[in-house]
């Protein structure tokens, strides 16, 4: 016992063990109660069916005898209930042979004329009437086979009787006894008349189902197959006097079969006539479904047991090696050999860990790198400040020696020196500002252009002019922004853009927002570059300081300062062609707040 709890215990703990139980609750539990369900309820609606279907066949031969019946008892009370009829057999005084021949020739006709009646025959103990074809005499109706001492009363009744179906045949035949109204006379008279079977037969046997009648417990004057004909039916305690109706199995010659048992009573009569219809193969049928069932339920059990115990050993082995590599993992061996096959999740696992062993020595060298990468930004970043300070004098001298120069020229009533003064006064004390400040707003840095734009119109004239046109999303008072970052690409349009310009030259700065990105574009009308030089200035905008490659200093530095606070994925579009102009578009991101808020933690303010 315990070893058998130590497997069990064993296997619980095993992944092959617990996707075995797991199928088995999870998936074959649910298919067997599928299954059974599904055989209970298909064989149990077919059973249904098939008893509907066999009530039906009784029903529908009980309804077609009964008309046969109501029609030959109509016709036998016409005869009975007829005068002539009456007179003929009370009669006190003896007939010859021609009257009576005449007579029987009259229900001959009468037989012969109706599909239904095999024969009609008249029994009468009238010794005034001698016996002749279709009249029989009998000294005492007693002795005759069809007369039933206990049923004497009945004037109607409904009897299985031998009927003479031809010269050397004689069958079991649903027949009328009609008893002859002769009050004023102290002699009995009957009519029996049978009925045929080719008419019931025609009538009745058109379908699959077998079918048995009669009238008494043994048996039978009518069946579907002719051999069958005198059978007794499977059911045949009948209670007397009561209806009787039976649905269920029977055995009938030595097989077990559906059928379905009713009674009904002829119209005028007290008699009961039986029926039986059997359906032989519902049975077999039904049998058969349920062992088909059956083996469904033995494939859809043993096939996925068979797939799961393969698929399961399969990956209990996969997981063994997976479990070896990962333990060597925690020992520091990182030197995994590739084990696992296939192309599925597992084998992706393995080659993850595999990847995070290589990851976590990579991580370790990103980190020291990262660290490396943020001081060469601190260190770059003051070198780009430093060269733009590095060769100018002492700033306050300079602002209030230009403050001097400015006062002298209003006394001397030159306002537009004044004015040069004012606005190169205004520009380096936006310089001195900017120097210990990590960013100025866009309003600020517009204004300072504005500022450098006024000096070089002074300059220049007429082939100066320039619009700010700002995006509505973006507010200008308080987007934040490197400070002095436009200054180079408005000099730029205007050294290399309008330098050839007379007249009408003009420097656009736009303002628009695209998705997650922010763009300024400078653009000026001036005559452009060709694709060669174009090519040539975004070079040496992308070329490393180190490489001290000449020209165009301005844009490179703002380049750099671009790529190396926000990210690579930011930095300046030049977009040239000769006669059309440049635009130049500074690529800034939408929340600019939030790297500069960054740089402050890392810079501990």
């Amino acid at each position: 016992m315990k070893k058998i709890r130590h497997i069990l215990s064993s296997t619980l703990h095993q992944i092959r063990g617990q996707i075995l139980i797991v199928m088995i609750l999870a998936l074959m539990l649910p298919e067997l109660m599928l299954v059974l369900i599904m055989r209970r309820f298909i064989t149990g609606e077919l059973t249904e069916r098939y008893k509907e279907l066999v009530q039906a066949e009784t029903t529908r031969a009980s309804s077609i005898m009964f008309d046969t019946t109501t029609s030959i008892y109509r016709t036998c009370m016409d005869l009975s209930s007829d005068s002539a009829f009456q007179t003929f057999f009370s009669t006190e005084s003896p007939l010859d042979i021609v009257e009576v021949q005449s007579f029987s020739n009259s229900l001959k006709r009468i037989s012969d004329n109706s599909p239904m009646l095999l024969s009609v025959n008249v029994y009468t103990d009238n010794p005034m009437i001698p016996g002749y074809g279709r009249v029989r005499y009998a000294e005492d109706l007693r002795s005759c086979e069809w007369f039933d001492p206990e049923r004497e009363d009945e004037w109607s009744r409904w009897i299985t009787y031998p009927g003479q179906v031809n010269e050397h045949e004689v069958m079991p035949c649903l027949t009328l006894v009609q008893k002859i109204n002769t009050s004023n006379s102290e002699w009995d008279s009957y009519i029996v008349a049978a009925i045929s079977y080719n008419y019931l037969n025609n009538r009745i046997n058109n379908t699959e189902y077998t079918l048995l009648m009669t009238t008494e417990p043994e048996g039978s004057f009518y069946a579907t197959r002719f051999r069958d004909i005198g059978k007794s039916l499977t059911e045949n305690h009948f209670p007397k006097g009561e209806y009787y109706r039976y649905l269920g199995y029977s055995v009938w010659n030595d097989q077990e079969v559906l059928s379905a048992v009713s009674s009904f009573t002829p119209f005028g009569t007290q008699s009961k006539i039986y029926i039986q219809s059997i359906d032989r193969n519902a049975v077999g049928t039904l049998r058969a479904l349920r062992n088909t069932f059956i083996v469904i339920l033995i494939i859809s059990f043993c096939g996925p047991l068979q797939i799961v115990l393969l698929y399961s050993g399969l990956l209990s082995r996969r997981l063994k090696i997976l479990k070896k590599a990962m333990h060597q993992t925690t020992l520091g061996q990182y030197e995994i050999i590739d084990e696992v096959s296939g192309q599925d999740e597992l084998t992706e696992t393995f080659h993850d860990l595999k990847a995070t062993t290589e990851q976590i020595r990579e991580k370790e060298k990103q980190y020291y790198q990262e660290i490396i990468r943020n001081q060469a930004l601190e260190n770059r970043q003051q070198q780009i400040e430093f060269k733009m300070l590095e060769s100018q004098l002492n700033p306050h001298y300079l602002y209030n020696t230009l403050e001097m120069i400015r006062m002298q020229a209003l006394r001397h009533k030159d306002p537009e020196v004044g004015t040069s003064v004012m606005l190169l006064s205004k520009t380096m004390h936006y310089v001195l500002e900017s120097y210990d400040r990590r960013y100025v707003t866009l309003k600020e840095e517009l204004d300072n252009i504005s500022s450098y734009l006024r000096i070089q119109k002074l300059r220049f004239g007429d082939r100066i002019n320039w619009d700010f046109y700002p995006d509505e999303e973006i507010s200008v008072s308080d987007y934040p922004i490197l400070p002095l970052i436009l200054q180079p690409i408005v000099e730029n349009s205007i050294a290399h853009g309008l330098e050839n310009r007379t007249n009408d030259g003009h420097i656009s700065i736009i303002m628009e927002v695209d998705g997650d990105l922010f763009l300024i574009t400078v653009s000026d009308n001036g005559y452009g570059m060709s694709e060669e030089d174009l090519q040539k200035t975004i070079q040496m905008m992308k070329s490393s300081p180190e490489q001290d490659t000449p020209g165009h200093i301005g844009l490179r530095n703002t380049y750099q300062r671009i790529r190396m606070f926000y990210g690579e994925e930011y930095g300046i579009r030049i977009v040239s062609r000769e006669g059309t102009g440049t635009r130049i578009t500074l690529i800034l991101p939408r929340e600019a707040n939030l790297y500069f808020q960054d740089a402050a933690k890392r810079n501990g303010l």
